[in-house]
């Protein structure tokens, strides 16, 4: 949303070797990590040629499948001089029609492969709006719900349609894997219409939630999410070696209840992330490009 809000011409230089540079440079990092670690645990990790395996699999894009989101990112950021022309010439309208097409392409298109309606999603395909598709939406969409006042009645009907969608989507997922007795995504997937509208919920409840915060509380509260925001990519980084690990000394979700288990270890793992990212940007380099 803000990196569309930017009313500034775009700086290509800034943009290709701060923003694009750390992004790939923090992808090549964790992935090389994550394929040392793998090899370790499967004891595959024994000379230099396993070192040099890890590379090859990351040129032939075998990362860490959580880093789909920075493929994602880096992509976003490369068209996003193309988005900030857009929205900054575009009237509301003009936005709301992009923002429309985006819904049937992929949302819509979505949930109906879901029940296995064919014939639809299959025309859709055929329109090959490919510009309108994918999380480009999702782009669009922030910049949209946090530049335009969204009006009290609308927002009193998409947060409780919001906790529907994610009830929904946790309904269908557990559904479907007890049914076919392995893991089932498909309705948990980012673009579909229930997910979306989980989404949209959350970003309008903590917008609303900002503004109605006083300037003494507000400076307060910044700084607790200050300091999370700083975090964030060192704990999404890290999360999931930390789960191995708690793994490997029989702490995972299956030892005990499920809704226990998985917020006690969620909360423990984030607060662990945030404290090892702490640390690590103590490290000049460190702190500029791996954390």
């Amino acid at each position: 949303a803000l990196f569309l809000n930017d009313k500034k011409q775009t700086d290509f230089k800034k943009l290709y070797l701060h923003s694009i540079a750390k992004l790939v440079v923090y992808l090549l990092f964790w992935s090389f990590c994550y394929q040392l670690y793998t090899m370790a645990d499967t004891g595959t990790l024994k000379d230099f040629s396993s070192i040099f395996q890890a590379v090859k699999n990351i040129c032939k894009g075998e990362t860490f499948l959580p880093f789909w989101f920075l493929y994602v990112m880096i992509g976003l950021y490369m068209v996003s001089p193309l988005l900030k022309t857009f929205v900054n010439h575009a009237d509301r309208r003009m936005v709301e029609y992009f923002l429309l097409l985006w819904f049937v392409v992929s949302p819509l298109r979505q949930l109906m492969q879901q029940y296995s309606i064919t014939s639809i999603p299959t025309n859709i395909n055929k329109l090959n709006l490919t510009m309108c598709s994918g999380y480009v939406g999702y782009f669009v969409l922030g910049y949209y719900l946090h530049t335009y006042k969204i009006s009290k009645r609308l927002r009193s009907l998409i947060y409780p349609l919001g906790i529907a969608g994610v009830v929904f989507a946790v309904y269908k997922t557990a559904s479907l894997c007890m049914a076919s007795n392995r893991l089932q995504e498909g309705f948990w997937d980012y673009l579909t219409p229930q997910i979306l509208l989980w989404s949209i919920a959350i970003f309008l409840f903590v917008k609303e939630f900002a503004e109605n915060t006083t300037r003494k509380e507000w400076i307060l509260k910044s700084r607790i999410l200050n300091i999370i925001s700083q975090c964030a990519l060192g704990i999404y980084a890290l999360q999931m070696i930390i789960l191995f690990v708690l793994q490997k000394f029989g702490i995972h979700t299956l030892r005990w209840n499920g809704i226990f288990s998985v917020c006690l270890i969620s909360v423990f793992d984030i607060v662990l992330c945030c404290c090892l990212t702490c640390i690590l940007k103590k490290i000049p380099i460190v702190k500029n490009w791996i954390v």
